[in-house]
């Protein structure tokens, strides 16, 4: 057996590819590649690892568990990363001027996925945004259910995954329904017809709200008149939930519960009318015309009448029109 290996030593050792002082060999590859399976599943080993010991020792709850799993995660890739390159004989001095010229290419060329990267970091040291927090961006409501380096892998309420870059949780408004507390007050909006009365309107809202368990007692809703609409007057109840993530499905049940109070107590719920008005217009105006023959008028026929001679009409014999004259009335 050992016999073999020395046979195959020369074809192991020889170099396939020379990088300054060190050379690539096939040794050296098959080495590498022990050394990249070995790091990819010790990194995902060690993030399970963390993971559950974090829970198990201190009870942290999932956002810190996995944001501090996913660093010990980056940190076992990065060891890995150095001892790949010490297989295959590379001097990490060497590459002083390569990283720097790597280093201006990388902010140039690749600058959304080096922002994206440094977003990533921030989220994962900020904790602003953590796995299992209900967030809102632009239209978009769902779980965070990973934070990587590059993107953020949100679960909407439809049960689909949306993969949002970093960046633009960092740098858009973003709404975190889960930060600090699961506590939120919610608004409903309500237009009704004018002349209802406040009082009576007031207490319908209350009472759907009170009907809702999942409206919390303390604090107590509220009604506001919010404004004085073009067709109608618009309230807005004010309640309060520890649900967010079923802020659209408690909506749904009270405005169920609306309708029906409304319903009960004769409230109408108005619609977009328009009056139309009507004005008469003017009768038109009608123009005088007078006849031929009137005193102190006179009309002139029309060209090509056929009525006859008049006055200030008169045929003139076809013989005795000029050569080169258009002829601007009957002719003989």
């Amino acid at each position: 057996m050992r016999e073999f290996w020395q046979s195959l030593s020369p074809w192991l050792d020889t170099p396939l590819l020379v990088l300054g002082n060190a050379s690539l060999t096939l040794r050296g590859l098959v080495a590498t590649g022990f050394v990249l399976a070995a790091t990819w599943a010790g990194a995902r080993f060690l993030r399970g690892l963390v993971a559950r010991s974090l829970h198990r020792a201190l009870g942290l709850e999932r956002g810190p568990r996995e944001a501090v799993a996913s660093i010990s995660y980056y940190v076992a890739w990065t060891i890995g990363a150095i001892a790949m390159l010490q297989t295959v004989g590379i001097d990490l001095s060497s590459l002083t001027v390569f990283a720097g010229v790597v280093g201006i290419g990388f902010g140039l060329g690749v600058q959304n996925l080096a922002s994206n990267f440094v977003s990533g970091l921030v989220l994962l040291f900020d904790q602003t945004i953590r796995v299992g927090d209900y967030i809102e961006l632009e239209g978009l409501a769902g779980t965070v259910e990973k934070i990587s380096i590059r993107s953020t892998l949100v679960r909407t309420v439809d049960d689909m995954f949306v993969i949002v870059p970093n960046q633009y949780l960092i740098q858009q408004r973003t709404i975190n329904w889960s930060y600090g507390s699961n506590r939120v007050r919610v608004h409903l909006e309500v237009g009704v017809a004018y002349g209802t009365d406040p009082l009576l309107l007031t207490e319908a809202l209350l009472a759907a709200a009170h009907n809702e368990s999942r409206v919390l007692p303390f604090p107590e809703p509220q009604v506001w008149l919010s404004n004085f609409g073009a067709s109608s007057l618009d309230f807005r109840l004010l309640f309060w939930i520890d649900r967010p993530r079923e802020a659209q499905p408690i909506r749904s049940a009270l405005r169920f519960q609306i309708e029906r109070e409304f319903r009960q107590r004769g409230i109408e719920i108005p619609f977009p009318q328009l009056d139309l008005h009507v004005r008469p217009s003017p009768p038109p105006q009608r123009r005088r015309y007078h006849r031929q023959g009137c005193p102190g008028r006179r009309s002139p026929a029309p060209l090509g009448s056929l009525d006859g001679p008049t006055e200030n009409h008169r045929i003139t014999p076809r013989s005795q029109i000029p050569p080169g004259i258009v002829a601007a009335g009957p002719l003989l």
